[in-house]
């Protein structure tokens, strides 16, 4: 017979919700079990090989190394990959197939990061007031006016917002960088590190397929504690507390129908400060490199939203597109490129098949480099997590301050004390590293540690009235 009874139910098995069971099983809380919606584990993490070629469709880089949690777990279990890795560098180029010079590169990038990192110099309220204010410094040169544009498409990639005025700047600067390398790889893709993850906890802690559809967080038991977690496949599985590691494109999606009784008016307020949005990755691969072996990559520096060719598609998708960055030591040889907003939705809805979608990026290629005749890559993928009804997206953003209560436990009232049944972790609910994949692993084990320490704390004060 099926066991329905456990201590902690966890709902997802990406890295917030690996990290918090790891975390509960090695302090002692055993009685835990992860519900997983999709086949298999990882959430946003997911490697597919192509050749020899790792491919990730959702988290590639570990950010940062001192401080970083996920970066010493890695080190440690020697799971990172040394070689160097680029994102966002090598030649930039205008669609007039002009290369900008260097000198141009720095000194747009100078003024941009100065700006952003003092913004009260700008008094500006969102991320948009501060281009607006260095686009008044360049105005008078087409050239840097093009990277400009491109600063602001790498900057709606790096947050997964559809408008940079959706960036409040006082949340902004909440998010801290963990110094060393920002784009360290990991052996074998990046679903290495969930394969390791799950070697310490037991195999049978995880039920895949089990997309969960409400969640009873109290007056389940005599007293009004106790949780209930509804399956879709009709089975109601009974446990003390709930860690709710759901993408908050899923949650914004379900409050009304997900939790039984409705979150309080004041959490779902403080959870409206979070947003989420997509971006699209696009590989080209090739069967040997067209590109010099130093080549970094191909950036585009937009001066004009409509190219010279008639491209296929109606809706401007590679406007938002930053560039390639050249995979380095990769077999195939691999561009990589990055495409956000409006574009990455454009991507993820429409059914461009994925030859016709190369062929387009080829084109675009030729427009700004000036290269005539680039190969046309053997295979091209595309990621398109916003069409993932258990995810609908890439990542969160923040629109206004982050409330740290909203960690805090949720749960009934007994004896004039609350009882914490109800918690959330997950990338977006870390309080200085959101949309990192180092974000979702430090969250999902603070919230158990809480778990943790609650189990403590009582055993400790029945010991103490013996």
């Amino acid at each position: 017979m099926e066991k329905t009874k456990y201590d902690t139910i966890i709902i997802g098995a990406g890295l917030a919700g690996i990290s918090a069971a790891r975390t509960l099983i090695q302090n002692g809380v055993k009685d835990v079990l992860i519900l997983e919606a999709q086949e298999q584990p990882g959430g946003r993490v997911r490697t597919e090989f192509i050749q020899n070629f790792p491919f990730d469709y959702g988290a590639q880089f570990i950010h940062g190394e001192v401080g970083n949690p996920l970066y010493d777990y890695a080190a440690k279990n020697g799971l990172l990959l040394n070689i160097p890795s680029f994102e966002g560098e090598g030649n930039f180029y205008t669609q007039c197939g002009i290369r900008v010079d260097p000198e141009a590169v720095e000194e747009v990038e100078k003024l941009v990061e100065t700006s952003l990192h003092n913004p009260d110099a700008i008094a500006s309220e969102n991320i948009q007031e501060i281009f607006d204010a260095v686009k008044k410094e360049v105005h008078h040169d087409i050239k840097l006016e093009g990277l400009l544009e491109w600063h602001k498409n790498y900057q709606l990639i790096d947050n997964a917002c559809e408008r940079l005025d959706e960036l409040s700047i006082e949340a902004w600067n909440q998010y801290q960088e963990c110094p060393g390398n920002y784009c360290q790889l990991v052996k074998g893709g990046f679903i290495a590190i969930v394969n390791h993850l799950l070697t310490g906890i037991p195999e049978d802690t995880v039920k895949y397929s089990q997309p969960v559809e409400k969640i009873v967080w109290e007056g389940n038991n005599a007293d009004g504690t106790g949780v209930i977690v509804k399956t879709a496949h009709g089975t109601d599985y009974h446990c003390n507390h709930v860690i709710v590691t759901c993408s908050m494109g899923f949650l914004r999606e379900h409050w009304g129908d997900f939790f039984q009784p409705n979150l309080p008016a004041e959490w779902i307020a403080r959870f409206n400060c979070i947003g989420f949005g997509s971006i699209t990755k696009v590989a080209m691969m090739f069967d040997e490199p067209f590109w010099e072996g130093h080549c970094k990559g191909f950036q585009f520096a937009w001066t004009d939203t409509h190219l010279g060719h008639s491209l296929a598609y109606k809706e401007p998708w590679y406007h938002y597109l930053t560039g390639f960055d050249v995979v380095q030591a990769s077999n195939p040889a691999v561009l990589l490129g990055w495409v956000g907003s409006r574009g990455a939705l454009y991507l993820a809805e429409q059914d461009i098949g994925d030859e016709e979608l190369g062929e387009e990026c080829v084109k675009v290629l030729e427009e700004f480099t000036g290269h005539p005749s680039i190969p046309r890559p053997f295979k091209t993928i595309r990621t398109r997590w916003h069409k993932n009804p258990y995810v609908r997206g890439a990542f969160s953003y923040r629109t206004g301050v982050f409330d740290p209560a909203i960690l805090d436990p949720l749960g009934p009232v007994v004896d004039g004390k609350p009882v914490p049944s109800l918690f959330f972790a997950g990338e977006a609910l870390d309080l200085s590293h959101h949309s990192t994949a180092h974000g979702a692993f430090s969250s999902g084990r603070d919230q158990a540690m809480k778990i943790v320490e609650l189990k403590r704390n009582l055993s400790n004060n029945a010991s103490g009235s013996n």
